[in-house]
């Protein structure tokens, strides 16, 4: 508000100049309710985040793998042989593991037998899917004998591997 003068500065009235807030208000709110949703989403997505093994010894597809689940929301651990495969399933909670079959020291099928051993004193059961670039029929009934879930053709694609978390991975 101001006062209204004429040339002799004789006040002739109150200029006043008035904004709705409530528009401006609606706005501000609004804003506040976007970025409370993005937080809140934001926080699930950190809550909903899955724990992946990647058991790979060659890096390059290793690397392929690890971009393709962590797209997929996966925190992915690599284990570059089947030593380290063993120690972290026994030292941590995965929800699923991701295994090659030819490994430079135990093969796959080996590394998921102790896996499965291990879990015994557990009580818990990982699934372990197979990564292979070939599998025929005895290698299939290898990889189930040995305690694999599932078995997939490398290389690993998002489609796949999003099949693999939905069908082992409860509410994904």
């Amino acid at each position: 508000k101001m006062p209204w003068k004429d040339l002799n500065s004789n006040i002739l009235g109150i200029i006043a100049n008035s904004i709705d807030i409530t528009q401006k208000d609606y706005l501000q709110l609004k804003e506040k309710q976007v970025l409370t949703k993005q937080a809140m989403l934001s926080q699930n997505e950190i809550q909903k985040q899955y724990r992946i093994l990647l058991v790979e010894d060659q890096s390059f597809a290793a690397d392929i793998t690890k971009i393709i689940l962590t797209d997929l929301n996966c925190q992915v651990d690599l284990a570059p042989d089947s030593k380290t495969a063993i120690l972290q399933a026994k030292n941590n909670n995965y929800d699923l593991i991701f295994m090659d079959i030819e490994l430079s020291d135990l093969d796959g099928y080996e590394t998921t037998r102790r896996i499965r051993l291990n879990e015994l004193s557990k009580d818990k059961h990982v699934p372990i899917i197979a990564l292979t670039a070939y599998i025929d029929n005895h290698d299939r009934e290898r990889c189930l004998s040995a305690g694999m879930n599932a078995i997939l053709i490398k290389p690993l694609m998002k489609e796949k591997a999003l099949d693999m978390l939905n069908t082992f991975i409860p509410q994904t």
